[in-house]
């Protein structure tokens, strides 16, 4: 006859140890929950963000060829919508590399850098360039104020990025008379980029440079620009401040130490 083995019986988890392992539990899931409206979230930004505008530059695009084969239009106006055109595309790439950075999951400890020693007013006056033709259609003057080289051991790329991301928002939102001033004193780098359009908001401002955060609701883009440009910014242990007064006008200060740069 075969023997058996009385098993003790195993008492019932304590209503403390209840609570702890249900809120072990809970973080996890809640985590995930979070991460998957976030990217729900994401996904429609996206499909929104880039079907809008690629329509309209189809559209504006099957309109210029239209009137060019039926003779409707000169050679100069010909001109004028591929310039347009050509605006609208470099938007778009800029829609592209945020989705990029923003996809990679670039957050500040994962940005890579590749250090060098970099003249700031050269990057500067490269960008300024670029927007050379785009400033004129826009009626803009774009004025860089670097009276003397700053140079400093950083990333040209990313300090390209930051100009090129303020820039884009000035041009975009207040049309006008935008300013680039660099200047170094003593051991920190000053960049400031200043217009006089119609301001942000007040109730935007705390929140300006997290992401999804749009200057305004009606743009292109993801509203992720100003959110890479602090990251950048702070993987070089700097700083971006605004100030800006609606109906006045904006200034973005950004200040890198050349000292202990890297975060």
């Amino acid at each position: 006859m075969p023997s058996y083995r009385k098993v003790p019986q195993i008492s019932h988890p304590s209503s403390e140890f209840k609570k702890l392992n249900f809120s072990f539990s809970l973080g996890p899931l809640s985590d995930l929950e979070k991460n998957l409206k976030l990217k729900e979230e994401y996904l429609y930004k996206t499909s929104v963000e880039l079907k809008d505008p690629l329509s309209k530059l189809q559209d504006y695009i099957s309109v210029t060829l239209k009137a060019q084969k039926n003779g409707r239009i000169t050679s100069e106006e010909l001109h004028h919508r591929l310039l347009n055109a050509e605006n609208k595309c470099s938007d778009l790439a800029e829609v592209v590399n945020d989705l990029i950075e923003l996809s990679s999951g670039s957050l500040m400890n994962e940005l890579k850098v590749s250090l060098s020693e970099v003249n700031l007013c050269n990057v500067a006056a490269e960008v300024v360039e670029r927007f050379l033709d785009q400033s004129i259609e826009e009626s803009c003057q774009i004025i860089l104020d670097c009276p003397e080289p700053v140079v400093a051991k950083l990333d040209e790329k990313r300090i390209d990025q930051v100009i090129t991301h303020l820039l884009t928002n000035a041009l975009k939102f207040a049309p006008g008379l935008i300013k680039v001033k660099l200047y170094q004193h003593f051991d920190v780098v000053t960049l400031e980029v200043s217009d006089h359009g119609p301001g942000i908001p007040f109730s935007k401002q705390a929140s300006v440079f997290d992401r999804f955060t749009k200057l305004c609701d009606s743009s292109d883009g993801f509203g992720v620009g100003l959110w890479l440009v602090r990251n950048i910014v702070e993987r070089f242990n700097g700083t971006i401040s605004l100030l800006s007064v609606p109906g006045e006008g904006s200034v973005f200060t950004i200040k890198i130490p050349t000292e202990k740069m890297l975060h």
